[in-house]
C-alpha cells in the first residue's frame, strides 16, 4: 500500500510540474508589463493627476501583443454570463447627470512605477477633470475593468475569482476588497 501511495504522489507531482508551466505561460496577464510613456491623459497633464507623476499611459487593446489580443477579445462566458473586460468606460457613474470616464493604466514617478484607476468627469466647459484616483506602487502590469450594473469589478487577472469592487455610495467612490491581490494597498486621493 505504501508503494502505491508513493507512486500516486509521484505521478501527481510530475503532472503538476508539467501542467503548471503550461498554465503560467497561458496566463500572460500575470507577467505582462507596460511602460508609462505619455505626459497627458485625456489632455490633462499627468502632474495635475498626481503631482509626483512624470509619465502615465492608459491601457488599451492596442498595447497588447497580437498573440494575446484574441483571448482578450473573446473572453470566456462564466456561469452563463459574458464578461467583457475593458480598459475604459464612459457613463454617469455617480448619477449626477454629468458624463464620467473611468480609465486604468500605469504611471511613473522619478523612482517608482505602478498602476492606477482614474475617474474623470466633465467640467462646465466640457473638459475632462480628475474626480477620483486610486494608485498602487509596484510592477506596471495588467489591470482591467468588468462593468456591472452597480459599479465596476477591477482585476489584474482574467481567470481569477478574486476581484475588487468600485461603487458609488454615500456621495463618494467606495473601494471594496474581495480576493484580489495587488502589490500594495490602493492609495485613495
Amino acid at each position: 500500500m505504501k508503494t502505491w501511495n508513493t507512486i500516486t504522489f509521484t505521478i501527481i507531482i510530475i503532472s503538476l510540474c508539467i501542467a503548471w508551466p503550461l498554465k503560467a505561460e497561458k496566463a500572460w496577464w500575470l507577467t505582462i508589463r507596460f511602460e508609462p510613456q505619455d505626459e497627458t491623459i485625456m489632455s490633462i497633464p499627468v502632474e495635475q493627476i498626481h503631482p509626483t507623476w512624470e509619465k502615465a499611459t492608459v491601457l488599451s487593446k492596442d498595447l497588447l501583443p497580437s498573440e494575446h489580443l484574441e483571448y482578450f477579445e473573446t473572453y470566456p462566458i462564466v456561469n452563463g454570463k459574458r464578461f467583457n473586460p475593458q480598459f475604459r468606460a464612459e457613463g454617469d457613474f455617480n448619477s449626477d447627470g454629468i458624463e464620467d470616464l473611468i480609465l486604468v493604466g500605469v504611471y511613473q514617478t522619478s523612482d517608482l512605477k505602478g498602476n492606477f484607476v482614474l475617474i474623470l468627469t466633465k467640467n462646465q466647459k466640457g473638459n475632462w477633470v480628475k474626480d477620483h484616483l486610486l494608485a498602487w506602487e509596484g510592477k506596471p502590469g495588467f489591470l482591467v475593468l468588468f462593468i456591472r450594473d452597480n459599479g465596476f469589478l477591477l482585476s489584474d487577472c482574467l481567470e481569477c475569482e478574486g476581484m475588487s469592487n468600485l461603487t458609488w455610495k454615500n456621495n463618494q467612490y467606495t473601494w471594496e476588497h474581495s480576493y484580489i491581490e495587488f502589490n500594495d494597498e490602493p492609495v485613495h486621493r
